[in-house]
């Protein structure tokens, strides 16, 4: 019997940055970039480098003057230097996932 439960998101795993973010504010950047994992198991790899749209995807920057962040691409550009660490957090909230990271 076939299965027709609907394919949903059920996480986000492996939030990182494709290369080191350090260096002058204003004008160092680093890509972010994570994987979806759906409720069949399979997996998308690499999302915003493939450009792969995940309906609702939103990004957030704490604190946010530390740094700017495209929700599209994951371009990620340092602002400012912080005083404590910087997450950033992507989260879909649809689907009730997220993940984060931080940096110093």
């Amino acid at each position: 019997e076939a299965n027709t439960d609907p394919v949903v998101l059920r996480a986000l795993e492996n939030l990182r940055f494709v290369a080191t973010l350090t260096g002058l504010a204003g004008s160092t950047t680093a890509d972010l970039d994570f994987d979806a994992i759906f409720s069949d198991n399979s997996r998308l790899l690499n999302i915003l480098s493939t450009g792969t749209q995940l309906p609702g995807l939103q990004i957030a920057v704490q604190p946010a003057m530390a740094a700017e962040v495209n929700s599209t691409t994951g371009r990620v550009m340092l602002l400012a230097s912080a005083p404590t660490a910087v997450q950033l957090q992507v989260t879909v909230p649809a689907a009730g996932v997220s993940a984060s990271v931080s940096f110093f």
